[in-house]
């Protein structure tokens, strides 16, 4: 579906604020903590993703 057709959502914008957020703090000195951090981003967005058809 074309970006023009998505209906504006706050919600959900802050959301990705906040993700982006969280990945911009991952600590790759610690790779456990930045692994397991990654993984949940990723189980995060595959969830959203699903979840609002993006």
């Amino acid at each position: 579906m074309p970006l023009t057709r998505v209906e504006k959502n706050d919600n959900l914008q802050a959301w990705f604020r906040k993700m982006a957020k969280s990945i911009e703090s991952l600590d790759f000195q610690d790779w456990t903590s930045a692994g397991r951090q990654t993984n949940q981003i990723m189980t995060a967005l595959d969830e959203v993703q699903q979840f609002h058809e993006l």
